[in-house]
């Protein structure tokens, strides 16, 4: 809990936070107005483990682990048709982006920083740098999977070393909603949210895809009550994580609400300008769930008449469905899938 805020739930306007020393005489003298109060959460993005490269001259193709995730998720089959995410403008609400990188300075919207409520979204742990990295970049470069080459990004920080705070995450979403975000890429989680919760179920009719981790910790969302992925929501898609041979990550979340998996182990992605490595590589969920945000991107840009929740269920209808394995993202049969389904 952030010490000394509360999201106060009124009766007759929206949720507001209050940063109050004494909660008790605060309700006290609005008791008639309150509906409820809850804590102000903190959350964290967490990846399991993060690996930096040392600088190296740059070079044509791409590192072998980005060919087994394409291998692994079939993006050729859309790159091959000219679908690259254009059109399309994805959401990376996390810790900011590196404004400096030259591989994504370029593909970036204005955004918003919700902690110092300024423009200003430089990334201060790398972390939304790599999303961003492995959503969209330059076609096949050499350090990152850059899957959606022309989507362009709308930053929005939330979140320190420290982390964020559930208060700031409904302020960032809301944002990303109102400047036309079509994806929305949530690499993080949270517990016990009454806030989020019901905001994300006042946005299911929202044309707006969210994307979500399902948590680095091998627990049933539902069961332990992680948010967003124990959500069940027309316009959502939860992702958990599978390691190189396909099953699911002895770190990742699972359950019923789970619908999807992706590669999350050893990623390669952008690291900071300031660290002079040229990418990192990293585990996790967060990973994941990037890979699946930037699938939704190519999807739309294939059948830009559909609607969120029908590239949801493109997504979720086209993963393996072997009884042996996870339901893993099948770019190649969610097309399939969207050229009957929006055969003119």
């Amino acid at each position: 809990m952030v010490k000394n805020q509360f999201i106060v739930h009124w009766k007759k306007k929206s949720p507001s936070l209050v940063v109050s020393e004494n909660l008790d005489h605060f309700i006290n003298i609005n008791r008639d107005d309150i509906d409820f109060v809850e804590p102000n959460y903190t959350i964290f993005a967490k990846l399991v483990k993060t690996e930096e490269e040392e600088p190296v001259i740059p070079s044509f193709g791409t590192p072998e682990s980005a060919q087994t995730v394409y291998e692994t998720i079939h993006v050729r089959s859309a790159w091959y048709r000219g679908f690259f995410g254009q059109g399309l403008t994805v959401a990376v609400v996390d810790t900011g982006i590196d404004q400096k990188h030259p591989s994504l300075r370029r593909r970036m919207v204005p955004g918003w920083n919700f902690i110092s409520n300024a423009e200003s979204v430089e990334d201060e742990t790398g972390h939304g740098t790599a999303m961003a990295g492995i959503i969209t970049g330059p076609y096949l470069n050499s350090s990152s999977l850059s899957l959606a080459p022309d989507v362009k990004i709308l930053p929005i920080d939330f979140m320190t070393a420290d982390g964020g705070s559930e208060f700031h995450a409904q302020e960032a979403l809301a944002f990303a909603i109102a400047h036309n975000a079509k994806i929305i890429n949530n690499s993080w989680t949270v517990n016990c949210s009454e806030l989020l919760r019901t905001a994300f179920v006042g946005w299911a009719n929202e044309n707006v895809v969210f994307v979500n981790s399902s948590g680095n910790e091998p627990v049933d969302v539902i069961s332990h009550g992680v948010l967003p992925a124990a959500l069940s929501l027309g316009n959502h898609v939860h992702v958990g994580s599978l390691d190189d041979r396909g099953h699911r990550s002895s770190f990742s979340g699972f359950g019923q609400t789970v619908h999807i998996y992706a590669p999350g182990e050893h990623v390669p992605s952008f690291a900071q300008t300031d660290t002079g490595s040229r990418s990192v590589r990293i585990s996790g969920t967060s990973a994941s769930t990037a890979i699946v945000s930037a699938a939704a991107a190519l999807l739309w840009s294939a059948f830009p008449r559909a609607t969120a929740q029908e590239i949801v269920s493109l997504l979720i209808e086209g993963a393996q469905q072997e009884p042996t394995v996870e339901p893993t993202l099948n770019i190649q049969e969610s097309l399939r899938l969207g050229r009957e389904r929006f055969r003119e």
